[in-house]
């Protein structure tokens, strides 16, 4: 038995969740395998009919996040995990995650933790720092980590707020110009409730 299959048997053994379906009249199009523990909605696995890439265009997967939402406001559910994302803020799960109103945070039990340094800031590396915002642990919180070089058409407000998410509590906007030491354009922005 496969981990996945496992974990569906357990939840439905332990009476501890169900499935949540997306119906077109008799037809189901998509599903969803959900867990509720601690009170907290956790869908696990999400499946959409034969596996029909086309049906994602009909939003089936948006009727869903609807019915987790409309499912956890008549069950007194305060919180639904929708699971992890890359810390990339041009990532596109985050980004849709992000359209639902949701606050991003760090789970210390399921995430991966990855650090790098800088030794050369060669153009390979600036391309790829200017097009990959990220997400870092700074004190406070969660940070959003943006690069912009003399190339970007972005102003440093406009990136605030094309990558502002709920959860971020300051964004870092690092100007890359030349062969600069990456530390000696950097701004910061405190984007704690007291503040906006």
């Amino acid at each position: 038995l496969t981990g996945d299959f496992v974990c569906c048997l357990e939840i439905h053994s332990k009476g501890i969740g169900g499935l949540l379906f997306v119906r077109d009249g008799d037809k189901y199009l998509s599903g969803s395998v959900v867990e509720l523990k601690d009170g907290i909605l956790h869908p696990k696995f999400i499946g959409i009919l034969n596996g029909d890439i086309g049906l994602l265009k009909k939003d089936v997967l948006s009727a869903l996040y609807s019915f987790y939402f409309k499912f956890a406001g008549e069950n007194g559910f305060k919180i639904i995990d929708l699971g992890l994302s890359r810390a990339l803020l041009n990532d596109g799960v985050l980004r849709y995650k992000a359209k639902w109103k949701t606050k991003i945070g760090f789970d210390k039990k399921r995430s991966n933790v990855f650090a790098f340094q800088i030794s050369k800031l060669a153009e390979p590396l600036k391309s790829f720092m200017v097009n990959n915002p990220f997400i870092s642990l700074e004190n406070n919180g969660l940070a959003g980590n943006v690069y912009l070089d003399s190339q970007c058409a972005i102003s440093e407000e406009e990136a605030i707020k094309k990558y502002r998410l709920n959860g971020i509590s300051e964004f870092k906007i690092i100007h890359l110009n030349g062969n600069k030491n990456v530390d000696s354009d950097l701004k910061i922005y405190d984007l704690s409730p007291a503040v906006v």
